[in-house]
């Protein structure tokens, strides 16, 4: 409520509740801070109304904003920290030594830099201990600061002075870059946000893409906030116009966003249709990590050709999970779901590790597995397209295998190795670097578990539902520096189109102006899918001038013609339709949809011969007969009505079918065979449906039609009585 407050400008009412909240709190440097920003305030108020002109008004009163913003932040922490209701948060701040401070910290993990430097024996007890203490340094520099109130410009000094240290390991700066991120989806801290703008700019490649990762993600939360921060808004455009890869990553970002935002989707897809195919073919086994092919001189073994259909559809599927993978899809969401219950995931900072396959909590991993086993598991860590948390759970899965059942593992993966073409993949794979791209994935998908997984999930606001709809550029004020790309709009935008966001597809192709670019009917096109997709009536237009570019597109024809049908201009449609049939003149399908619009258009007559003609090239369809029954009743020749519904009747008819004979017979003045055509047509709803309900609604909705035969509601109420006493008997 008071942040709604700042928000409409409401100052004086913000001001009023922010005093009664910090009073509850008992902080006296809280309502001082508050006390002088309202006689800040009520001073500039009287230099308002007495006139007084004072150039620094604006910047004062946008900095008495984002101060009202800071105390509110403050007070509800605060509050939350009194009341002390057991939550995460609390706990963990409670759990921190006294004295705790980033300079500290700083200081711990310098000295274990300088000292990993030296020479000395690794599996030493010392180095161990040493470890021990580091990895106890970076829990607490974790938990310190994602539960630290907002920090002075020394706190952020510090974080750079880490960030910049040769001392300090790359992997570190990467939890530095994690927890600020996890701070800043608690409380807005603007130092924070800066920071992580200095670790995009300056950081190690790890560090630089979860910084920016961060970045996106806490602009598309506090995007009503961040409006008031004008130095966050220039920051954001001189890294834009100063840094060539920037545009590019943030759109990687984006679409991997976008990607994992659709995981429950992807996933219900793995499950339900892919997964089911593959396993019915035979040809492979599920093991916990994927697909094992069964060996290929047993399936070479009297296969049937009527196999090549089955084959066809799995080949189709294996494309399809291969497709989603190459895209960035997170399709081992659901496998590495069920594996983090592990007591390491109990500490949050453990979802956000960069992997290290030497992390104490591994143990001597390398030793404990044979050397046959180790250079496919590194392969399998180092190239596999899963997240930092998926690799430790992976480790800790295999370590908890002993016996027969390893055995046979390192037996089969050894096997995988005796393949020359294989063996170099993995060979090669251990030496792979990864791409800044493969960094904010992993990091991408390292949050969504957190925040879908972790144990306490319910005590964090997930940032992956901040937004309804699709991620774009277009969502976040600061984002619009974005826009000014056009290749990655366009790109972006077909992303979307292809993941069935239509409506945000749309928007993107919109800013490209296409009314202003010159022979691109390919973007009026996709604009106008876009638009029919989300059923929006600009459609109709934006096929129009896609057509006009491009005369002789078969699919901007027919989509225009499905356009006109949707949006009620039934005239156009059968011109297109009338087009189409020029180059295709017996296309069933087209006739088809010319002659319904022809009918929706109450043009009967020039509707007939069209009939007629589908009628003549598909003789066994009962569609068109009725189409050619109905138009024979609206154009009043009434004999052939009654002879076409009764060819239509005694081949298996309707209640809809009986229904229309009766309006025949009725409009040709045959009242008593009418009533036993209406009366066939309500005993075969009741047989359908179980009452007469959907009967008495569809004669009612024709009441306009046969008061063209002079046929009155009176008349008509009387006839559905008449109808209900023939039923009776």
């Amino acid at each position: 409520m008071i942040e709604k407050c700042i928000n409409e400008h409401k100052i004086y009412d913000a001001y009023d509740m922010l005093g009664k909240e910090i009073a509850l709190l008992g902080n006296w440097d809280l309502e001082q801070e508050l006390e002088n920003a309202k006689n800040t305030y009520r001073y500039m108020l009287e230099y308002m109304i007495n006139g007084t002109v004072d150039p620094q008004s604006k910047s004062l009163y946008l900095k008495l904003v984002q101060q009202a913003f800071s105390m509110c932040d403050s007070a509800s922490r605060g509050s939350r920290i009194k009341k002390n209701t057991g939550d995460k948060y609390c706990a963990t701040l409670n759990s921190l030594p006294d004295g705790t401070n980033l300079q500290n910290i700083f200081t711990a993990l310098e000295t274990y830099g300088e000292a990993s430097k030296r020479n000395v024996n690794p599996d030493s007890q010392k180095v161990k201990e040493r470890k021990d203490d580091h990895e106890r340094t970076l829990l607490q520099m974790f938990n310190h600061i994602w539960t630290s109130p907002q920090w002075s410009n020394s706190d952020k000094e510090c974080a750079n002075a880490m960030l910049m240290s040769e001392n300090i390991d790359d992997n570190d700066n990467a939890i530095l870059v994690s927890t600020a991120t996890l701070s800043l989806f608690e409380y807005l801290d603007i130092r924070k946000l800066e920071f992580l703008f200095d670790a995009y700019e300056a950081g190690c490649t790890i560090a630089s893409q979860r910084a920016l990762v961060g970045i996106i993600m806490i602009i598309i939360r506090y995007d009503g906030r961040l409006k008031n921060y004008p130095e966050i808004s220039a920051r954001m455009a001189l890294i834009s116009d100063d840094n060539k890869s920037f545009k590019e990553n943030a759109y990687t970002i984006l679409t991997q966003l976008q990607l994992s935002k659709d995981t429950d989707k992807v996933n219900a897809k793995m499950r339900n249709e892919i997964i089911p195919e593959i396993m019915k073919s035979g040809k492979f086994r599920q093991t916990g990590f994927g697909f094992e092919e069964i060996d290929e001189a047993l399936t070479k073994n009297d296969e049937n050709p009527d196999w090549s259909k089955s084959g066809s559809k799995l080949n189709e599927k294996l494309a399809e999970m291969t497709e989603l993978q190459m895209e960035g899809a997170d399709v081992y969401m659901g496998t590495f779901s069920q594996l983090k219950s592990y007591p390491f995931f109990n500490d949050i900072a453990h979802w956000f590790y960069p992997f290290d396959i030497k992390h104490p909590a591994l143990g001597d991993f390398e030793k404990n597995h044979s050397s046959k086993i180790m250079p496919m598991i590194k392969a399998i860590l180092n190239a596999g397209p899963f997240s930092n948390s998926d690799k430790y759970s992976f480790c800790f899965m295999l370590s908890s295998i002993g016996g027969i059942e390893q055995s046979m593992m390192t037996n089969k993966m050894a096997e995988g190795m005796l393949d020359e073409e294989a063996g170099s993949i993995f060979k090669n794979a251990e030496t792979v670097q990864p791409k800044a791209k493969d960094f904010s994935r992993q990091y991408i998908y390292d949050l969504y578990r957190f925040f879908n997984l972790y144990l306490y999930r319910t005590q964090f606001s997930n940032p992956f539902n901040d937004l309804d709809g699709a991620y774009t550029p277009l969502k976040a004020t600061l984002l619009g520096s974005l826009m000014e790309d056009r290749r990655q709009v366009m790109e972006y935008a077909e992303f979307l189109m292809k993941k069935k966001y239509y409506t945000e597809a749309s928007k993107l192709f919109e800013s490209l102006s296409p009314a202003l670019v010159e022979d691109d009917a390919e973007l009026w096109q996709k604009l106008a899918f876009c638009y029919q997709k989300s059923n929006n009536p600009q459609a109709l237009e934006a096929y129009i001038n896609a057509d006009s570019l491009k005369p002789d597109s078969t699919w901007t024809i027919s989509h225009e013609a499905h356009a006109a049908r949707m949006f009620g201009n039934f005239k156009l449609a059968a011109e297109c339709y009338n087009r189409l049939l020029e180059n295709d003149s017996d296309n069933i399908k087209y006739l088809k949809r010319k002659s319904e619009c022809l009918i929706a258009d109450e043009n009967y007559e020039e509707a007939l011969p069209v009939l007629y003609k589908i009628n003549y090239l598909d003789e066994s369809s009962t569609v068109a007969k009725r189409m050619i029954a109905w138009c024979l009743l609206m154009t009043n020749k009434l004999d052939k009505a009654i002879s076409t519904y009764k060819d239509i009747c005694t081949e298996g008819a309707s209640a809809n079918d009986w229904m229309n004979l009766g309006h025949c017979l009725l409009a040709s003045g045959k009242m008593k065979e009418a009533v036993n055509a209406y009366t066939s047509g309500m005993k075969a709803t009741i047989n359908d449906k179980g009452n007469a309900e959907d009967f008495d609604k569809g004669m009612e909705a024709d009441a306009e039609i046969l008061s063209r035969f002079n046929i009155g509601k009176e008349e008509l109420r009387m006839i559905l009585d008449a109808i209900r006493f023939s039923c009776e008997n």
